[in-house]
């Protein structure tokens, strides 16, 4: 059993990083609130600030620190704003698209789930990636209905040496595309290639089983290629209280170790792969049907890993449930940790987005927009002894949203023949479809 203990420690003790500090503010709001308000995590546990600004934010919510966690950008999918609150140099016509210029025309962020990241250049300590999308509206002939889905996904480089250190894009870095083609809204996450240094971003193709990666080094943005996995996610398509929905309001993330990949879909279903950090590939496909319930005020929209990567967490608008993902069965392993107390009524705290923070405490924002957070306060627990806190973190101001970050914090993968820096490891994957 030592033993064991000791293999453990070391293979995590390797696997994570020093604490790189880029997750360490949080901006929030709720527009067309001000103040708005956010979260510091620079001593270790989750201290509120009030904060006036113009940038507010509905859904959409991106930024990124320097390695000694100072706020250096964050946007709302409609602009950018530098560490001073201003526009972010030469941000005009970022990320264009029907949402961005048609629908959501105030300027205080997109409606969209994870449509926004930050991540640090690879090759360069001054440049930080910003992946991000809009969508555009289309009629689908399945129930007469309007859609809604990325066209592409884009990237724009930062460059924190521009506007006397304020940072900027120059014209040739801003909203270039990585993948053109019709895409899943939002659920835009990243994990560290096994080397430690670069990153793989995963996206998926629309009414399609198949996923998109890209790898981000020091040499740009690699060329997609594409992996045929899982089930179809499907259109939004709803008749009744029949739900037919993988695809709109809802997350994606990797267990914080790389290990693992899952996203949940709008109908009550949970979609769990492992994941190859030397490759980049999907495998061990795994899906549990939570069932209907409460079709009319309810969905399944949030999930999250626990900081050990055993547990995850996914939630709807009024329960949470926890899964051992070390269970031989999925499903067999859900447990319900929470019912929504409905706090606040008629303005009820709705659990909404997950994002684990570096107190190794999940915090839940609310669908309503509130003047709470949510949190679990024990993740690494199994069942009820998670403790999940409804409006346990009171705010200053309301907010409706969380910030989207990956695990910053992870180092290379000891012993996966692809923790060097070599050509041979940084490259170990195929360009090509894989079916």
């Amino acid at each position: 059993m030592k033993q064991s203990i000791i293999v453990y420690l070391i293979f995590h003790l390797h696997t994570i990083a020093y604490a790189q500090n880029h997750d360490n503010i949080w901006q929030l709001s709720y527009e067309p609130f001000v103040p708005d308000c956010g979260l510091d995590f620079s001593d270790g546990t989750a201290d509120t600030f009030s904060v006036f600004r113009d940038l507010n934010f509905f859904v959409t919510n991106a930024s990124i620190c320097d390695s000694s966690g100072n706020l250096l950008f964050y946007t709302n999918g409609h602009w950018i704003a530098n560490t001073n609150h201003d526009s972010l140099y030469n941000t005009d016509h970022f990320n264009p698209g029907w949402a961005t210029d048609t629908f959501y025309t105030d300027g205080d962020g997109i409606g969209c789930v994870q449509c926004a990241l930050a991540l640090p250049d690879p090759g360069n300590e001054q440049q930080y990636y910003l992946i991000h999308s809009s969508f555009e509206r289309f009629y689908t002939q399945k129930g007469n209905w309007w859609d809604n889905q990325p066209y592409h996904l884009s990237f724009s480089i930062i460059d924190m040496n521009l506007d006397g250190g304020l940072g900027g894009i120059s014209n040739e870095l801003k909203n270039v595309y990585a993948i053109e083609d019709t895409l899943v809204l939002g659920r835009l996450t990243a994990c560290k290639h096994a080397n430690g240094r670069d990153w793989w971003v995963v996206t998926h193709e629309y009414n399609s089983n198949r996923f998109y990666t890209v790898l981000i080094t020091p040499d740009g943005v690699s060329e997609p290629f594409s992996q045929y996995i899982g089930e179809v996610t499907k259109p939004y398509f709803k008749v009744g209280n029949q739900k037919e929905d993988n695809d709109i309001g809802s997350q994606a993330f990797f267990s914080p170790d790389g290990s693992k990949y899952t996203f949940v879909s709008n109908n009550f279903s949970v979609f769990l792969f492992d994941f190859d950090r030397c490759s980049g590939l999907l495998s061990n496909f795994r899906k549990d049907s939570i069932g209907i319930t409460d079709i009319n005020l309810s969905s399944t929209n949030g999930c999250s890993f626990s900081p050990n990567s055993r547990y995850l967490y996914v939630n709807s608008y009024r329960r949470i449930w926890q899964y051992d993902t070390y269970a031989p069965d999925l499903a067999a392993s859900r447990i319900e940790v929470a019912v929504n107390d409905e706090y606040g009524a008629p303005i009820q705290a709705w659990f909404f987005m997950n994002q684990l923070a570096a107190d190794n405490k999940i915090y839940i924002g609310t669908f309503n927009g509130t003047k709470a957070l949510h949190y679990i306060d024990q993740p690494d627990a199994s069942g009820l002894a998670c403790n999940v806190v409804q409006h346990g973190l009171q705010l200053p101001t309301y907010n409706v949203s969380i910030p989207n970050f990956p695990n910053y914090d992870l180092g290379a993968l000891v012993g996966s023949g692809c923790d060097t820096l070599s050509p041979a490891c940084v490259n170990a994957y195929e360009p090509n479809d894989i079916k």
